[in-house]
């Protein structure tokens, strides 16, 4: 009847700023009649998870409508992540191109000129019907905290011209 409890509020401070805190308890002794005798929890200030959350939350809903085909690869060249416009215009689902090599995409297998920094040109990609689709890509690298974590592969806008060559 007394399950541990979690709650996230926003208190106004004396600056007139509001904080998010979180407030989590349980019941840890009970009276002979099963009534709450003592209880220990936590207050902790979760302002900035908060804010991290919804931005986070922002950049990912931003990536995944993003009219431009956009892909993250490992720094070994698999890929780790696709925007919706990735897989319409390549034919593919998610899960028939995630944590395959980028090579897998590319008509000559060869991946390494994508895998370096500020790469820009012009790359032949295999989509899931087999036709060939000449795509202008770019990519940069993506950083956290100043390391190197992996590449961000973007296609910028797709022509109306295409060309299929298969």
């Amino acid at each position: 009847p007394f399950e541990p409890f979690q709650i996230d509020v926003q208190i106004l401070d004396d600056s007139n700023n509001y904080n998010w805190v979180m407030f989590r308890g349980k019941v840890v002794e009970f009276t002979a009649t099963g009534e709450p005798l003592r209880m220990v929890g936590t207050v902790s200030y979760v302002s900035a998870q908060k804010i991290f959350q919804k931005e986070f939350t922002i950049y990912e809903e931003m990536i995944k409508q993003n009219q431009s085909a956009i892909l993250f690869l490992s720094m070994s060249g698999t890929i780790e992540f696709v925007n919706n416009t990735t897989t319409t215009w390549l034919g593919y689902r998610k899960y028939e191109i995630l944590e395959k090599h980028i090579s897998f995409l590319l008509v000559n297998n060869n991946a390494e000129k994508l895998l370096a920094e500020n790469y820009r040109g012009v790359e032949q990609l295999i989509t899931q019907s087999g036709s060939y689709l000449m795509a202008q890509v770019a990519t940069s690298m993506l950083r956290l905290e100043g390391e190197t974590i992996g590449y961000v592969l973007k296609k910028n806008s797709w022509k109306k011209n295409l060309r299929f060559l298969k």
